[in-house]
């Protein structure tokens, strides 16, 4: 069980659990992976179509695509050992990457109950449900 989902980190470095329960007080996150599980062929078109020129990037920082763009790059950094790239080959690469581990991304994600509450309603919504002895909660809140 994670309290502060983020972009995964912890999850997606891990082998699977029996139960897998995910919690992030944030929308966008909740709404990023909500798309990612049910969707996932439009999120990876529009980021195909979205990376283009690192000024096309920089002139959409405030829209969704940038967001779900820098999501994406955290998750798949976390996937592998490293994301460093040059310009010259950028764009291939990402794609590379992400063909790479969509199907690891996909049957996880597909493995995980996700929530957006408050961190204290999701603690108290696990306290009310018998636990298991070895339920393992990582609360590693944002700086």
């Amino acid at each position: 069980m994670e309290g502060f989902f983020g972009t995964g980190s912890i999850f997606f470095a891990k082998p699977l659990a029996r139960y897998n329960i995910l919690n992030d007080n944030s929308k966008f996150i909740y709404k990023f992976f909500y798309i990612l599980r049910r969707d996932p062929a439009l999120l990876y078109k529009r980021i195909r179509e979205a990376i283009i020129y690192d000024r096309i990037i920089n002139e959409n920082q405030d829209k969704i695509e940038y967001m779900v763009l820098r999501s994406l790059y955290s998750i798949y950094a976390t996937c592998s050992s490293t994301i460093g790239f040059n310009r010259s080959n950028a764009k291939r690469a990402f794609m590379d990457m992400i063909r790479t581990y969509k199907s690891k991304i996909k049957e996880m994600i597909e493995c995980a109950v996700f929530t957006s509450r408050d961190i204290f309603n999701f603690l108290r919504v696990l306290s009310k449900r018998d636990k298991v002895s070895s339920t393992f909660v990582y609360l590693d809140p944002p700086y």
